[in-house]
């Protein structure tokens, strides 16, 4: 049966090192939940300590009702795959999945019908006699997820279980690794550092830095609604433009941006009101929500062309502002458009995030 997860005020301690701080968070039943940071930003170690591989500072973890932190990992009824596999190199893939069943005394018949319908969920049933020397990297992962999703566990935990995987296979394994999570009907806490697992996988992220919960909420909440500078900067690719800004009083409220003199939505931006007229601001502001035109439109920023990068189906354009800064902008491949073209680029200003210079909070959710 699946359980919540519920982190209080989770601490851990190595020595004077504090690498997780104060972690607040509940995981509810059957949800797909990320922990995504940079690296020593303290995930793999709050993973570890709901898997009881790590002893908890300070703070509690419940699953469901029951308090975990003195249990220990056997008896957690949690699954983990990690970052290296860790198969049995001298069993085959049969036993290696069957091996936790093996442990706890499962008869034969029974056994061999969940390591079959595992294998065939993963599509290894042709692999089941080979060695793990003799399977490619996503081979031995999809055994690995067959170790863990035969004990039909309560709560699956995975580190990082796709980062030594080729591009494609983990653009593949991102897909069957969602399509798992539904079949299992669990509850899954997923480590990672790249934001475009997180955001195509998750139900919920929980975004962390430096030991702390930035911010946790859906994916859109996450992309749409970052809560400081830090998220905004992390999440989206190609990352979020972050411009110098202040608020001009005397033209009712409007935002100066190098030159030019932008419109905010009042009703977007409730704490903008309550800013000081000398606030420094940070404008952040996505490259796809910006556009480019021809002519000096009001309110538009005037600028210089100095890199074209083709994406694909997209370009990336480089344009040095008339004030110094860069701003990247996505336009269309068949847009055309060369380095050392002047262009104004034009805001859309529902798209618009802004941040306090000295807290990094953004206004938008004060």
């Amino acid at each position: 049966m699946a359980l919540d997860v519920v982190l209080s005020r989770v601490n851990k301690l190595f020595g004077s090192n504090h690498v997780v701080k104060d972690v607040d968070l509940k995981f509810p039943a059957l949800n797909f939940v990320t922990l995504l940071g940079p690296s020593g930003c303290g995930k793999t170690t709050l993973l570890r300590m709901i898997a009881g591989l790590e002893t908890v500072s300070h703070g509690d973890i419940y699953f469901g009702e029951r308090r975990i932190n003195l249990v220990r990992p056997g008896q957690r009824d949690v699954a983990m795959v990690f970052q290296n596999y860790a198969l049995y190199p001298n069993m085959n893939v049969f036993r290696n999945i069957a091996y936790s069943l093996r442990v706890r005394g499962t008869p034969r018949e029974e056994m061999e019908k969940k390591v079959r319908e595992v294998a065939e969920i993963l599509e290894i049933s042709h692999l089941l006699d080979r060695k793990p020397r003799h399977l490619s990297g996503g081979q031995r992962q999809r055994v690995a997820l067959g170790r863990a999703m035969v004990r039909n566990p309560a709560v699956f935990l995975m580190d990082e279980p796709l980062s030594n995987l080729d591009a494609k296979l983990r653009v593949n394994m991102r897909s069957e690794l969602k399509l798992f999570h539904q079949r299992l009907q669990t509850t899954t806490v997923y480590v990672t550092h790249d934001q475009l697992e997180a955001m195509t996988m998750s139900d919920l992220i929980a975004v962390m830095h430096d030991g702390k919960v930035q911010q946790f909420g859906t994916p859109a909440q996450i992309y749409n609604e970052p809560c400081n500078l830090f998220v905004a900067g992390f999440i989206g690719s190609p990352p979020m433009n972050f411009l110098p800004a202040s608020l001009d009083r005397d033209s009712g409220g409007r935002l100066r941006v190098g030159g030019a003199m932008l419109d905010v939505p009042g009703e977007t931006f409730p704490g903008l009101g309550d800013c000081p007229a000398d606030a420094k601001l940070v404008l952040g502001i996505r490259p796809q929500d910006v556009e480019l035109a021809a002519e000096a439109l009001p309110g538009s920023l005037a600028g210089e062309v100095v890199l074209v990068e083709l994406l694909g189906s997209e370009k990336l354009v480089d344009i040095r502002l008339d004030g110094g800064q860069r701003l990247v902008v996505q336009v269309r491949a068949d847009r055309d458009i060369a380095v050392g073209e002047n262009v104004r680029a034009v805001i859309s200003p529902n798209a618009m995030q802004l941040f306090d210079e000295a807290s990094g909070e953004s206004l938008r959710r004060r």
